[in-house]
C-alpha cells in the first residue's frame, strides 16, 4: 500500500516527527479502508464456518474406553489400505449406499484400533519404514495382547462412529458446493469405459 510505505518513509526520514503527524502527511482514507477490512476479516475469522465445512473442524477425537480415537485424516485410509482392511470395503459400500455386512476377524480389529488410536504419524512410519508385518506385528501386542475385549468393542464402536462423521462431512460439503454451483463432479456418474 502506497501510502502506509509513505508513512514508513516519512518516519524514517524524520524519527522525531510524531507519528500522528506523520500519518496526516498522507491520504487517510485508504488506510482506514485497510483497517477496516482487517477488523471485518479478524471478526470472520471469529465466527464458526456454517453447514458441513463447519462441521468438518469441529468434530475432534472421541474417548472410548479411556482410548482417543483421532479424527479421521489422509493417512488412516492409506495405512488401511496397505492392511487390506475391511473396513475400507465397508466405507465403499456405505458411500454408494449398498447395504453389507462386514464381519471383523479379531486381527482386523486389533489393526483397526490400532491405526485410529496411536498417533497416525508413527503408524505410517512404521509402515513405510518396516511394512505392513510390523504394523501387523506391533497391533498384536499392543491392542491384542495388551487391552481388554470390552475396551476393543467399545473402540471399534468409537472408530465407526468416527468415519461416520467424516462420511457424513464429506457428503454435505459436496451437496453444499454442488448446490451452489461452484463444482459439480461430486455428483456426476463416472465415465463409462
Amino acid at each position: 500500500m502506497i501510502e502506509t510505505e509513505q508513512i514508513y518513509r516519512r518516519l524514517q526520514e524524520h524519527p522525531k516527527v510524531p507519528r500522528d503527524q506523520a500519518v496526516r502527511c498522507v491520504n487517510l482514507e485508504p488506510f482506514l479502508l485497510w483497517k477496516g477490512r482487517q477488523s471485518c476479516i479478524k471478526a470472520a475469522q471469529a465466527r464458526p464456518l456454517p453447514g458441513a465445512a463447519g462441521a468438518a473442524f469441529t468434530k475432534g477425537p472421541i474417548k472410548a474406553a479411556g482410548k482417543t480415537i483421532a479424527h479421521v485424516v489422509p493417512a488412516h485410509f492409506a495405512v488401511l489400505q496397505a492392511l487390506e482392511s475391511p473396513l475400507l470395503k465397508m466405507i465403499e459400500n456405505a458411500m454408494t449406499q449398498q447395504s453389507v455386512s462386514v464381519d471383523f476377524k479379531p486381527k482386523e480389529q486389533w489393526e483397526i484400533c490400532y491405526v485410529f488410536t496411536s498417533d497416525i504419524e508413527t503408524v505410517f512410519d512404521l509402515l513405510e519404514n518396516d511394512g505392513v508385518a510390523a504394523v501387523k506385528k506391533t497391533a498384536k501386542k499392543v491392542v491384542g495382547m495388551g487391552w481388554e475385549a470390552s475396551a476393543l468393542n467399545l473402540v471399534m464402536l468409537a472408530v465407526l462412529e468416527q468415519i461416520k462423521r467424516h462420511a457424513e462431512t464429506l457428503v454435505s460439503f459436496a451437496g453444499e458446493v454442488a448446490e451452489k454451483g461452484e463444482i459439480s463432479f461430486f455428483l456426476e456418474n463416472p465415465a463409462r469405459q
